[in-house]
């Protein structure tokens, strides 16, 4: 009895302290026996836990949680230009009609970043033997906007069309030769002439068209159906949804919305809005205000007038810019020593820091890092303008009392320079120049408009010395810059370069399946440019995209074009969630 006596009156006290502390608060309690600087360092030690515990638990909550992206948001890409034809068959030299492209419709074959391809509308692919025969087993579910099947009766269809002269194909040079042949409803069979082993590229580049839309439109109205701008219908990652325009036609939106049922995956951005600029300072003054969220091919100079914050990606372009050498219209040109004086006096690094930025890479040799064959052993120059001044008094090209310019036999070392009318280029010419000049050799700039130039200059390889720049398939295909059989127009031999074991290696590596093999003959071909020296290669510079910092998924990679930026945009996201790992 005694021990529940004194237990209840314990618990009697406790609830009397307890209703008083309720009363009057159990810190003014406290309070009313601290001294004032008692008080503040109390409250100095509670507001240190209150944090320390606030902080330990964020800590704690992202150290065990991870962030994924989430479906939702929009976004707007801002791009200099108009669409014209979004039609894979027809549009591909705009690049405003790619870019479009690239979200709406689908290839056998996609890029995947890295230099390589990986299957798209294709499930799989065999090749035969020779290499002629390549049969593409088609995905069963891909789906037209509109809801039908791709199926092989697309794919005949489409390269059916490029091949029709009627339709005026930019790709029809790439399918001549080549004989579709459907198999079933999800196989179809292609038959080469001859085993071309980067045939993938072709693949890549072929974007389908729904054969139940332009079926029965002849291939020579084909440009006039509103299907190729005002509804397209493709099967691509985002589907058409809108568009407005001013009352003097300009269209100044394209709205996309995504589609849900992608063969790939729907992806995470919701809708997708490509804003259209006449000049690339309105473009930034609309990245500025937020009202686009990211954009391409920004010139580097422009980089100090980016007012927000932002995230800058360096996508690599297999392409490169050269000073093709005419042997045949200037003898000077025609001495080795003389084209190996110009590369020595070439000061790459300073050329790309000057009208890039240092966004680019020197360019030593037909090929670039990345790219198949490349053989960085080989890729190999260096500046040394004192060599280069010597090697041109060796062979007679000598600098005369009160002369500038070196003088043989009479004959001055005064060299034409002909290059597009484009800023950065005409900058590059002059940082040439004045850098051969230096050593004695006379330089002249000839300006005009990249029309004018492939008219007056190109077509009659009427030009000493061109600046130019080819874009190289993934693949490695150099057929068409470097065979001797491409000299002349159409080719695109710019140096008229004629060396038969360079023409057998070319061939060689188009024709053999074997890898190693067409390594093989890349690295021996660009080792014999390299010290032939047909041209003077120059820079690499790299395609700059710029982004709000809310957009998560895209990364660096390897592009064949400016359009592929988008070939990952399935794994784009704006919005994203924490969840516990």
């Amino acid at each position: 009895m005694t021990v529940h006596t004194t237990f209840g009156a314990a618990t009697k006290r406790a609830w009397l302290w307890c209703k008083r502390c309720t009363r009057i608060g159990f810190l003014k309690l406290a309070f009313r026996k601290f001294r004032p600087e008692e008080k503040k360092i109390f409250f100095v030690a509670f507001g240190a836990f209150l944090i320390s515990t606030a902080l330990l638990l964020v800590i704690t909550y992202y150290q065990n949680t991870i962030a994924i992206p989430v479906a939702g948001g929009s976004y707007v890409e801002g791009i200099v230009g108009q669409p014209t034809v979004i039609n894979p068959v027809l549009g591909s030299r705009n690049d405003v009609d790619r870019d479009l492209i690239e979200l709406l419709f689908n290839g056998v074959f996609k890029s995947n970043g890295r230099g390589g391809f990986t299957p798209d509308l294709a499930r799989r692919h065999t090749v035969s033997d020779d290499g002629r025969a390549w049969t593409i087993y088609l995905r069963d579910d891909a789906f037209w906007h509109d809801g039908q099947q791709v199926t092989a009766d697309d794919v005949l269809f489409t390269i059916q069309t490029i091949q029709n002269p009627d339709a005026q194909s930019p790709l029809f040079t790439s399918w001549q030769g080549v004989v579709a042949e459907r198999v079933s409803q999800l196989e179809i069979r292609l038959y080469l002439r001859n085993s071309y082993a980067p045939f993938e590229e072709n693949l890549k580049d072929l974007k389908i068209i729904p054969e139940h839309i332009f079926g029965s439109i002849p291939a020579a109205n084909l440009r006039l159906s509103d299907y190729n701008l005002l509804r397209p219908v493709g099967s691509g990652p985002y589907q058409f949804e809108g568009l407005r325009k001013k009352e003097d036609g300009r269209i100044t939106m394209y709205l996309l919305k995504r589609n849900e049922r992608y063969h790939l995956g729907s992806s995470f951005i919701e809708k997708m809005t490509f804003a259209f600029f006449e000049n690339e300072d309105d473009l930034l003054d609309a990245f500025n205000k937020r009202a686009v969220d990211g954009f391409g091919s920004l010139n580097p100079k422009k980089l100090s007038e980016l007012k927000l914050p932002h995230r800058l990606l360096q996508l690599t372009l297999p392409r490169y810019y050269a000073i093709f050498l005419n042997q045949h219209l200037l003898p000077a040109l025609a001495d080795k020593e003389v084209r190996r004086a110009l590369q020595l006096a070439t000061d790459k690094q300073s050329l790309i820091k000057l009208v890039f930025g240092g966004y680019g890479q020197p360019a030593n040799g037909p090929l670039l890092k990345g790219m198949l064959g490349y053989d960085e052993a080989a890729d190999q120059s260096e500046y040394n303008p004192g060599e280069a001044a010597e090697i041109l008094d060796k062979v007679g090209w000598l600098t005369e009392e009160n002369e500038t310019i070196r003088t043989k036999k009479d004959a001055k070392l005064e060299l034409t320079l002909v290059v597009p009318d484009t800023p950065p280029l005409i900058e590059a010419a002059d940082f040439l120049g004045r850098g051969w000049q230096r050593i004695g050799i006379g330089v002249s700039i000839i300006k005009s408009s990249v029309g004018e130039i492939m008219e007056n200059f190109i077509k009659g390889r009427n030009y000493p010395m061109l600046l130019f720049g080819n874009v190289v398939n993934l693949n490695s295909d150099l057929f068409a810059f470097w065979h001797s059989s491409q000299k002349f127009d159409p080719g695109l031999n710019l140096s008229l370069f004629d060396n038969k074991e360079v023409d057998a290696l070319l061939e060689s590596s188009r024709q053999s399946l074997e890898k190693e093999k067409r390594i093989a003959d890349l690295k021996s071909l660009q080792n014999i440019i390299q010290r032939e020296l047909p041209a003077i290669f120059l820079f690499s510079p790299d395609y700059l995209y710029v982004a709000s910092n809310k957009l998560s998924g895209a990364e660096p990679m390897m592009i064949a074009s400016p359009a592929e930026r988008f070939s990952q945009i399935h794994r784009w996201s704006i919005k994203e969630a924490r969840v516990f790992k």
